[in-house]
């Protein structure tokens, strides 16, 4: 009986020890996933911005050379975007790939439900008297009809996951968010006057 129970302790210390070892793979992960340069960046951008020596920072050489390189992102995003379609990395085989059906869905979805629900929510807040400023109020309504950001393809791209399909959901987006955009920037101006 005494071997049993030895035994028993045994495995059950094997056991602890690859479960330790698999969370603390699973934590390093997490990590690296965490700490990469758009979270790092955006969390020293935060600490800047709260903290005292800001005014010192914004009037600084500093803050111009930040903000001439922030201003290059952009369009260096639309190009890594480009590049990611043009040429997308090997296919990784547990990768699914995005259907048009499934992107139409996402875009629907983003530009006209979200647009509408958006829209409704600024206006209820116009009708509340928690927006009084018409600029405001123009600004949260062109943020509700807005397409996704470019970010999401540059984010995906420095994970290296979901290049191509992330790549292809932008693009639709962005040509759909034409037609659409222009019927709610003229619907929201017309509700401002």
């Amino acid at each position: 009986a005494s071997s049993s129970i030895d035994d028993g302790q045994v495995k059950s210390q094997r056991s602890f020890g690859s479960d330790s070892r698999l969370l603390n793979n699973s934590a390093m992960r997490a990590i690296q996933q965490i700490v990469n340069p758009l979270l790092v960046s955006l969390f020293v951008a935060l600490g800047i911005a709260l903290s005292p020596w800001r005014e010192s920072f914004v009037s600084s050489a500093v803050h111009e050379t930040v903000d001439f390189v922030g201003a290059a992102s952009v369009p260096l995003v639309l190009v890594q975007l480009g590049a990611g379609m043009a040429r997308p990395p090997a296919m990784e085989t547990n990768v699914a790939s995005l259907r048009w059906r499934s992107a139409l869905t996402i875009v629907f979805l983003r530009l006209v439900v979200a647009n509408i629900v958006g829209s409704c929510i600024v206006t209820g807040f116009r009708q509340m008297g928690w927006l009084e400023d018409r600029y405001t109020c123009l600004i949260a309504y062109l943020m509700c009809c807005s397409p996704t950001a470019a970010n999401v393809g540059l984010v995906s791209s420095v994970q290296q996951a979901f290049i191509q399909p992330t790549a292809l959901l932008l693009f639709v987006m962005q040509l759909a968010a034409i037609p659409i955009m222009m019927v709610s920037i003229a619907a929201y101006v017309a509700s401002l006057a």
